[in-house]
């Protein structure tokens, strides 16, 4: 089985029990999910990096209006 690329170990757990019970379209909704998480986390990496709070107020906008 290939494991998922997420870091995170409570999803990557998650995402594992789920194919070890055969739940094929479940799965795919994870990954679907996975794929969404790894945006968003993009997204939360950048905002941390940012050291300005102005920095951090234009990242907000860009994310809502995306």
């Amino acid at each position: 089985m290939q494991k998922p690329e997420y870091s995170n170990p409570i999803v990557s757990k998650h995402f594992q029990i789920l194919i070890k019970k055969g739940k094929e379209k479940t799965v795919q909704i994870c990954r679907i999910n996975l794929q969404k998480i790894k945006l968003i986390k993009k997204t939360v990496d950048i905002q941390i990096s940012s050291t300005s709070p102005l920095d951090l107020n234009l990242s907000n906008e860009q994310t809502f209006c995306a």
